[in-house]
């Protein structure tokens, strides 16, 4: 009988100490008994009796302890984890090379949503941009817009995920957005994700009709014409300048670089004319650059075979 009352009594008791120890406030959601207190980078453990033996939760470099006399609260009911990811606002001029930086600006409770690997999706217009580096290229196009996708990793609550590089291009536009079309962590969907959208602004670039001038004048100058466009073999440039001085014509192809020189030295002021032949360029769009002391202009031209 003594032996019974042995059992009742140690199961009562150790039902009343679990059931005190689930009633206290604990301000690091950790109760112990006793032992070292361990201390590391991030985080501070109080070591209790038959933690070594029970064992240890861990969570990226965070250690929560679940032992005999304590239990580690978070990992039971975690916080719900947010994640606010942008794309910058810049601006450039046609040839430089831009990094166009994915950042993770802020989040919150992140070491309870346990992820660390990414993929996201861009758009922007590809008249504009060209990807250089490790950016990787364009997978999918709708019209002049591409879409690219980017594998990387969190290493820390904020900071770059993946710094994107391209060279800005002459382009159809004066400005691309930078579009997060998705965001997604690989190894979970816990958490809610905010995204603000980018955009790039190209600089210099002043319209006058259908010639895109980098310096606003006042006079009527620049390209008038080509014919025909598009055009297989010779073309006919109808251009005044209103300056003396050395002068160039060039086809640039959209990566800015010079497919063919037209014609370079003195001009003569006024209405000029050239007739060129381009049936050695191979098929795409260029654009045609004249270039005067002081102003460049330049108008598009489709060569097909």
């Amino acid at each position: 009988m003594l032996k019974y009352r042995y059992i009742i009594l140690t199961t009562l008791l150790l039902f009343l100490s679990f059931y005190s120890l689930r009633s206290q406030k604990i301000s690091n959601y950790v109760i112990g008994s006793g032992g070292t207190q361990v201390r590391g980078s991030t985080v501070i453990v109080n070591g209790t009796v038959g933690q070594s033996m029970i064992g240890l939760v861990k969570k990226n470099k965070i250690v929560h302890g679940c032992g005999f006399w304590y239990c580690a609260t978070p990992l039971a009911n975690p916080p719900d984890p947010y994640f606010y990811i942008s794309l910058p606002k810049r601006s450039a001029e046609i040839g430089d090379t831009v990094q166009l930086p994915l950042t993770l600006n802020e989040s919150k409770n992140w070491e309870y949503a346990f992820v660390k690997n990414f993929v996201a999706t861009i758009r922007y217009n590809s008249t504009v941009i060209q990807p250089i580096g490790n950016t990787p290229n364009c997978e999918t196009t709708d019209n002049d817009d591409c879409l690219i996708t980017i594998n990387g990793s969190m290493n820390d609550s904020a900071g770059v995920l993946f710094n994107m590089e391209f060279l800005v291009r002459l382009g159809n536009v004066e400005f691309t957005p930078l579009i997060i079309e998705s965001f997604k962590w690989i190894e979970s969907d816990r958490g809610e994700i905010f995204t603000e959208n980018g955009e790039l602004e190209i600089l210099g670039i002043c319209k006058e009709g259908e010639t895109n001038r980098y310096v606003k004048f006042g006079t009527k100058e620049g390209l008038q014409s080509i014919s025909p466009n598009p055009s297989s073999d010779n073309i006919l440039i109808n251009y005044t300048i209103r300056e003396k001085g050395e002068t160039k014509i060039v086809v640039i192809n959209n990566l800015g670089k010079e497919a063919a020189v037209l014609f370079e030295g003195l001009a003569t002021v006024g209405h000029q004319s050239l007739f060129s032949d381009v049936s050695t360029i191979p098929t795409g769009l260029y654009n045609i650059i004249l270039t005067t002391p002081t102003q460049i202009f330049s108008k598009k031209i489709l060569i097909t075979r």
